[in-house]
Order: C-alpha cells, then structure tokens, then sequence
C-alpha cells in the first residue's frame, strides 16, 4: 500500500516538474548555437528575435545553391523597399560604401520631399555604361558626356549629334539656320553670331561675303 503510494507520489512529482519546464522553454527566447555541428551537419538555424544575429555563408531565396552572399531567385518583382513613413515625407534608397566605411553612393527615394528617383554618386563619376562602352557619364564636376567618358565641357557628344527640335543660344532659338544657296558648286554658309566657322568637309573658302537687311546683318564664307 505504501509502496503503490509513494510510486504514486513519484510520478506526480515528475509529472509536474516536466510541465514546469515546458512552460518556462515556451515562454523563453529562442536561442541559437554558437557555433555549426562538426561533421559538416546541418547548419546553426536562423532564429527570431530582437537581438543582432551572424550567420558565415550564403542566403538564397528561392534558390537551393545561392552564388552569392545574397542570391534572390524569382520572376517579376523578387524585391521590394518601402518606406515606413506615408507620403512623400518617407524616403528609402540602396546606398554603396568602401571597407573604409564611406559612403560612394545611392539609388532610390533619397529625398523626403518628393517621389523622385535619384542615381547619386558622393566622391565620384556617375557612368551609364553599354556594350558599345560609356553611354552616358557625368562627372563629378557636373560635366555630362555621350558616348565619352572624360567630358571637358558641360555637354561633350562624341559622334553624330541630332535634333528634332530648335537649338537656343541664350534666347536666340532656330529650328535651321539661314543658308544662301549657291550655283554650280558653291556653297554659302550663313553666321550672325561671333566665332570661328569652316567650309564643309572637301570644300575650301573661296570668298567672304556680307549682307544686311534692316536690322539683320549677316557675314557669310563662299565655299566651293
């Protein structure tokens, strides 16, 4: 009789200490090992919590292998940044840094006054770069160049320049510029502005000439 009570006892105690501890494991933070299992097991696991957390290795998402030490794998949008702030008074962007812990640049909502996009570079060159080489650079002195990576004026085009529109210097804006046409093989060509100005290419100046009509003067080459 005894003996099936204090058997009794023995249990209940047991009983009770086991659900002890159970509550208390549920109740606590998830702690993760601080160091992997030996014989290549499984990796320590990501836990959750508030705490800062250092995994060694690679994070895929979507991918089983990632090549990367952040490798997204998937179609359409795989990522996403958002503000936590409404309005066009939030502001989230991806920013660029050396080993050195200075910032080189960024690309998104870097204001908090506007929804623009901005591609911004703090200590250097901003380069747009093809197959075919430098598409579009602007250095950090403000210079822009097309198809010219080392522009030395405020617009430096390396090539064929078009436009389907007027060109303006200061207020003075023309869709064409006045040509006197010539006979035979000359060619005149037309300049009411200070400068230097040549023959077309296989040409050569054979005279100068000067016009005035009212208030418009004009000084012109005689190419042929």
């Amino acid at each position: 009789m005894y003996k099936r009570i204090i058997q009794q006892s023995a249990v209940s105690i047991i009983t009770f200490g086991v659900l002890v501890v159970g509550y208390n494991a549920m109740g606590a933070a998830w702690v993760g090992p601080t160091a992997n299992p030996p014989g290549n097991n499984a990796e320590a696991p990501i836990n959750v919590g508030a705490a800062a957390q250092v995994k060694s290795g690679s994070l895929g998402l979507g991918v089983a292998v990632p090549s990367a030490p952040l490798h997204i794998q998937g179609n359409g949008g795989v990522l996403r940044l958002q503000s936590n702030v409404a309005g066009i008074a939030g502001s989230v962007n991806t920013m660029f840094y050396d080993s050195s812990g200075t910032r080189l640049g960024y690309v998104g909502d870097a204001s908090s006054g506007n929804n623009h996009i901005y591609l911004g570079s703090d200590v250097g060159n901003v380069y747009l770069n093809t197959a075919a080489g430098a598409g579009v650079t602007v250095t950090a002195g403000g210079n822009v160049g097309i198809m010219n990576a080392s522009p030395t004026s405020r617009l430096q085009v390396s090539g064929n320049l078009r436009v389907d529109g007027s060109i303006c210097f200061g207020t003075d804006c023309r869709s064409s510029w006045p040509i006197i046409p010539g006979t035979g093989t000359e060619e005149y060509i037309v300049t009411n502005t200070t400068g230097f100005i040549r023959c077309p290419s296989g040409k050569v100046m054979t005279g100068v000439g000067y016009s005035a009509s009212g208030d418009d003067h004009v000084t012109y080459l005689i190419c042929r």
